[in-house]
Formats: C-alpha cells, structure tokens, sequence
C-alpha cells in the first residue's frame, strides 16, 4: 500500500518511507485553483498536439505534451514546490552536487484507453549498478487520481523484479489520490 501523507507532515518521515517503499503520496499538495488554472493553460496545447504523442506505448486514447515549462505560468509553482524540493534534496544531494529536471510532460488519459505497460523510469540509466537513487519522478494529479480513471500503477520495491521483463507479474498498487496531490 503507498503510505499518504500531508504537507506538513516530517520531511525526514516521507523521505524515509520513499526510501523504504519506494513511492509516497503527498495530499493535497497545491489547492486545486492552482491546478485548474494550471490545466487551462495547458488545454489549447493538449487540443493542439497532445495526439502527436499516441503509439502503442503512450495508448491511443491518451494527449500528451512536453516541455510544459513553456505551457503555463503555474508550472513553476508545481516544480518548485517546497515539499518537492525538500525531498528531492534529501533523496538525491547525498550524492551529487546539482541535479536537473529530466522531463516537463503533461498526459490526459480519455475514457477508454487501456493500463500501459509496466515500466521503470529510470531504465535509461544503469541504475541498477548505483548504490543509490538516480532519480525520482513526482507525477501531480492535475484531476482525482481514481481505480477508475487510471490511476497510475506502482510497484512498490519491495515487489520490484530483477528484471524489467517481469514487471507484469508484479504486485501493483494504485497511486489513488485527490487533484493537487503528488506520487513520488
């Protein structure tokens, strides 16, 4: 089960349980006026191009978009969110002395598209020859993350394969969780 957790709540606390699981949500994170006006800014390039991006992969019922920095004048309260920035620094300046965004997307998932296949994030690096992690990615529910809209899939690293190739037969949890929350 991915541990929920408020704003408020000890950075130490959730960087540890991330540590420890390998995932955590963070409720109600950013108030939903700023997610509205978030995804209304971005609605004209979703109707635009989202569709450029649909391949088997992607689903052919999903809008996707990049560099979203460029999209809307909220991004950059999503990027550098505190709490964001807190465990992101926890996680990763132990072992580096900058770090950098690695990608800006936006995904509106349509009624009807299909789970996509099961994947590791960070399968363009060999993380699996580091000691520690690489990376993390922080996906915000831009609307109610739900069992029924296509919550993202997660599993937990106590239930991560050896190898990415068996990933379908892993135990999934879903990242559940009102608009304006955060996975990590």
């Amino acid at each position: 089960m991915i541990r929920h957790f408020q704003a408020t709540d000890s950075v130490a606390t959730m960087t540890s349980t991330l540590k420890d699981d390998g995932a955590i949500i963070i409720d109600h994170l950013l108030d939903e006026e700023v997610i509205d006006r978030f995804n209304d800014d971005l609605r004209d390039e979703f109707d635009r191009q989202g569709h450029l991006f649909q391949c088997n992969f992607n689903g052919y019922k999903t809008l996707r978009i990049g560099a979203v920095t460029k999209h809307s004048s909220q991004f950059p309260t999503l990027l550098a969110h505190p709490r964001i920035l807190d465990i992101a620094d926890a996680i990763l300046k132990p072992h580096c002395e900058v770090y950098q965004v690695g990608s800006t997307t936006a995904i509106e998932i349509l009624p009807g598209e299909a789970a996509q296949v099961l994947h590791a994030d960070d399968t363009c690096y060999p993380s699996h020859l580091l000691a520690f992690e690489a990376q993390i990615s922080v996906l915000w529910a831009l609307d109610d993350f739900t069992e029924n809209n296509g919550a993202t899939q997660v599993v937990m690293r106590q239930d991560r394969p050896a190898n990415e190739a068996d990933y379908d037969k892993a135990p999934i949890q879903k990242a559940v969780m009102p608009k304006g929350s955060a996975v990590i």
